[in-house]
């Protein structure tokens, strides 16, 4: 029996949870950024009054305390939201403002990933190329991404993307402060190619593609500090934070990524589909397995209508 997309949501909240409570999968990479986004500042001091801004208004957004400065993110116990924060508001205003890169890590010096990433990273012209693939027109236009903007701030404490009353209590009041997720920023448009899409294939549309994994992505990449499976694991994380806030659903994150697939193979089952999204490390995982093991997830990742297929995607949008 095919599934309805508050299923879809249920499950996708659990996941996120999984994921961000499995601490130490992530931890070592954000401090790497934090440390990279440090270096980068060095070489770009123009950026100087930027960096402080960013960090300011991260620091007032999380109520990280004034006695705080940019040295936190490169602690462990930093709060993950506030860090994928403070990482959207360097990349999404200052990426363009960046001249000077650092050179790429010794560990990535001679892998493929790291290769291909000091290279662009060392040409603008292919940043720049790479900064329009990732904001694809086809996605970023006001039509492409299928949502409307409503004009009044609900706010929330609740964990995930399923609505306020179908929330599961013990993720209601999960925040100690409220905020404003994304869901309830905006609304779907029924008759848009994308919200189409994701109806048809049982995926939740909160609202539309992220233009933060767009910038984040690339911003991460220029500091040259992660290798090929941790990067993965930094975009699965990032996707689970903004599921976790209310903000996009997986599949919104990875869309904008689909056209860096290395194959376009079709996915057979929606486990499998799912999986992409997910790095090797959290897949062996014991929180992984259990998940698994649940209702919820057998719901999802046993229903084989409507899977959404490579070679579609890209031309349906």
């Amino acid at each position: 029996m095919p599934i309805d997309n508050d299923k879809a949501a249920i499950f996708e909240t659990l996941l996120s949870q999984a994921i961000i409570l499995k601490r130490e999968l992530y931890e070592a990479i954000y401090i790497k950024i934090a440390k990279g986004i440090d270096e980068l500042q060095k070489l770009n001091r123009s950026l100087d009054r930027e960096m402080f801004m960013a960090f300011t208004l991260t620091q007032s957004e999380f109520e990280l305390g004034k006695k705080t400065d940019p040295n936190y993110f490169q602690q462990e116990n930093f709060d993950l939201h506030a860090a994928n924060h403070w990482h959207k508001v360097i990349f999404e205003r200052h990426l363009k403002k960046i001249s000077q890169v650092p050179p790429p890590a010794p560990c990535n010096t001679n892998s493929l990933f790291g290769i291909v990433q000091a290279f662009i990273a060392q040409k603008a012209s292919l940043r720049d190329d790479l900064y329009q693939k990732l904001r694809a027109q086809h996605l970023f236009s006001e039509a492409g991404r299928g949502r409307e903007e409503l004009e009044e701030d609900i706010f929330t404490q609740k964990f995930g993307i399923l609505p306020e009353a179908k929330t599961p209590h013990q993720l209601r009041f999960f925040y100690q402060k409220n905020y404003v997720p994304g869901q309830f920023l905006f609304k779907a448009v029924k008759d848009s190619s994308i919200v189409k899409f994701m109806n048809k294939h049982h995926l939740p549309f909160i609202s539309g593609p992220s233009g933060t994994v767009a910038d984040c992505y690339l911003g991460v990449m220029l500091l040259g500090v992660l290798s090929a499976e941790e990067f993965k694991t930094y975009l699965m994380v990032l996707a689970a934070s903004l599921v976790a806030r209310g903000h996009h659903s997986f599949y919104e994150v990875f869309m904008v990524l689909e056209f860096l697939k290395p194959t376009q193979n079709d996915y057979s089952t929606r486990k499998e589909f799912y999986e992409s999204m997910l790095s090797h490390e959290f897949k062996m995982s014991s929180e992984y397995q259990s998940l698994l093991e649940t209702e919820e997830a057998k719901q999802v990742l046993e229903d084989s209508s409507c899977i959404p297929q490579y070679s579609k995607i890209a031309n349906t949008f």
